[in-house]
C-alpha cells in the first residue's frame, strides 16, 4: 500500500464494499469519489478484514481526539477574556 492519508469514511467504504454493498451506493452514502474508493480498494486487496476494522477504529478514535483537543482552547479563551488571533 502506498503512502496516503486515509479517512475513516474511506476505510469504512472499503469494508462495506467487501461485505457486499454496491460501490456506487456506498460512495453516495459516505460522500466519497468512486475512483478514489476503487483505488483504495485495490491498494488494500491484500489487507485482511480484521486489520481494516482495527484501522477504522484507530482512525475514528484519532478523529475524535483531534476534535476534543481543538475544542480545548475555546472555553479557556472565553473565560480569560483573551481574544484568539
Amino acid at each position: 500500500m502506498s503512502d496516503r492519508i486515509l479517512s475513516v469514511n474511506q476505510v469504512k467504504a472499503v469494508r462495506m464494499i467487501r461485505a457486499g454493498s454496491a460501490s456506487d451506493q456506498v460512495c453516495r452514502t459516505l460522500r466519497l469519489r468512486l475512483d478514489s474508493v476503487r483505488s483504495l480498494e485495490l491498494s488494500c486487496r491484500n489487507v485482511p478484514d480484521d486489520i481494516l476494522a482495527r484501522l477504522e477504529q484507530a482512525l475514528s478514535a484519532n478523529e475524535k481526539l483531534r476534535r476534543l483537543v481543538a475544542g480545548l482552547g475555546h472555553p479557556v479563551a472565553e473565560l480569560t477574556g483573551i481574544e484568539s488571533e
